[in-house]
């Protein structure tokens, strides 16, 4: 979104109706208010004209399947698939002895705890960014 010049007019696609609720100001957000409000500061400072428009997932919308691709390398992980990988494929948790749920909770501990350190790297990355930036435009 940076990349978009002020004063543009722009279209937002999701197969999400939350998720376009709440960047249109429909809905509170209840997750990544930070995010959603940077979102918000941005759409304003650069006077963007936005329009929402919802699409149904998973239903062969090229672009849809192009964005949840991107998302599924990007999390490294296919998300609409078994989150417990290959190896516990068509296992259920009902069917899982102690030891298995703790090798699986330490496992998805371990993979949220990367995952959140990637996120605080990069908004760290962006803040610094933006310091940089302020600083060269007042100096």
């Amino acid at each position: 979104m940076q990349a978009i010049p002020d004063n543009s007019e722009v279209e937002v696609f999701s197969d999400s109706q939350y998720a376009l609720g709440v960047l249109s100001g429909r809905y509170r957000a209840k997750k990544n208010p930070d995010l959603v409000n940077k979102y918000k500061k941005m759409v304003a400072t650069k006077r963007m004209s936005v329009s929402y428009n919802w699409v149904r997932g998973h239903n062969g919308d090229k672009w849809n399947e192009l964005c949840d691709q991107l998302c599924n390398e990007a999390a490294g992980i296919d998300l609409n698939g078994n989150p417990f990988g290959s190896a516990r494929r068509g296992q259920r948790l009902e069917d899982m002895d102690y030891n298995d749920l703790v090798e699986l909770y330490k496992s998805v501990r371990a993979e949220l705890v990367r995952r959140n350190n990637e996120i605080e790297t990069l908004i760290k990355e962006d803040i610094d960014y933006e310091h940089r930036r302020n600083d060269e435009s007042e100096g």
